[in-house]
């Protein structure tokens, strides 16, 4: 049985497979070895054809509704104030310019419940009644320190007086200038120049002269100047005050000559300052006196009579102008 199988197998074998003649295999093979190249060349050809066009149709392949989308994108209103681009770098116009009544909830919706503001608590307006009680507390609070620096000044005053009267001039002088400090009081400035005068504290002085504007406080600090001996000092003190036309700088002024024996000189200045106030009883006296020493008597009884008539003569000048007389006369 066996034998008829496998007599039959070949059979079949035999009809598949032609009987090919000795000569003619190589022949045979080279045929089919060119059915085979062209084969292949035709495959690699028509895959690089359809490869060419898929390259060529690539962005109709991958966005074939691209028109409809740019129509659908330059409609839509745009939050950002930046230009925006599609993905192959064309601009997308800025629709917000067009389009001014169209706001950002028309691209993203937000649901009522969604909504996230922030309410502000109105403020209200200041009635007559605030506005009073803030301008009383203003007020309040600005009297409450007005009377803390007058209290400090006046201590600092009756400290600095104390000290004076001791006849310790630099704790004077630093309580003087604490008090000068709360307010700017000519006097308490006064008080300051002589005790720097007298404490030989210079350099500081002429940091306070410039705030001097009291006359007869200026003819003071001269005549301090003088009677310490510094005549020089009190000369360049005097010169920065040289075009005030006061009664008291030329005072000072026939002073400062009649202290260097320029009794001339010190006659014009004391006739200046008489004629300006023939009333004060210093300036009449000195006048008086200057007279006297030059030589002119009659003139000098003339000035020491009328002062006796002044009001507020001092007792102790009273005294003078009465020995004077009797003796002149």
């Amino acid at each position: 049985m066996s034998l008829i199988i496998q007599t039959l197998n070949r059979l079949k074998g035999r009809g598949k497979n032609k009987p090919v003649p000795p000569g003619l295999k190589g022949e045979v093979r080279k045929e089919e070895g060119g059915k085979r190249f062209f084969i292949y060349a035709g495959v690699i050809i028509i895959l690089a054809g359809a490869l060419s066009i898929l390259l060529i149709n690539r962005d109709k392949l991958l966005y074939g509704d691209r028109e409809n989308i740019l129509s659908r994108v330059e409609n839509t209103p745009k939050i950002a104030r930046n230009t925006a681009s599609t993905s192959d770098g064309r601009p997308v116009k800025n629709i917000e310019k067009e389009n001014p009544e169209k706001t950002s909830e028309s691209i993203n919706p937000i649901a009522p419940e969604e909504k996230y503001t922030v309410k502000k608590e109105p403020v209200p307006p200041e009635t007559k009644k605030t506005v009073a009680a803030k301008k009383n507390r203003q007020e309040k609070k600005a009297e409450n320190k007005n009377r803390k620096n007058i209290y400090l000044y006046n201590s600092y005053i009756s400290l600095a007086n104390s000290y004076l009267e001791k006849g310790d001039y630099r704790e004077s002088l630093l309580y003087y200038k604490k008090a000068y400090s709360l307010e700017k009081n000519q006097k308490v400035l006064k008080n300051i120049i002589v005790l720097q005068i007298l404490t030989g504290n210079f350099e500081d002085l002429y940091r306070y002269i410039p705030q001097l504007k009291e006359e007869s406080y200026i003819a003071d600090i001269a005549i301090s100047l003088i009677d310490s001996g510094h005549l020089n000092r009190a000369e360049e003190f005097l010169s920065r005050f040289i075009g005030m036309s006061s009664p008291y700088i030329l005072y000072a002024w026939g002073i400062l000559l009649e202290k260097q024996g320029k009794y001339q000189q010190a006659l014009v200045y004391y006739r200046k300052a008489y004629q300006l106030n023939p009333y004060d009883q210093y300036i009449a006296y000195a006048y008086g006196r200057i007279l006297e020493i030059n030589g002119f008597y009659k003139k000098a009884v003339n000035i020491y009579t009328g002062m006796l008539n002044l009001e507020g003569l001092d007792k102790r000048i009273k005294e003078i102008l009465q020995e004077r007389i009797k003796i002149l006369r």
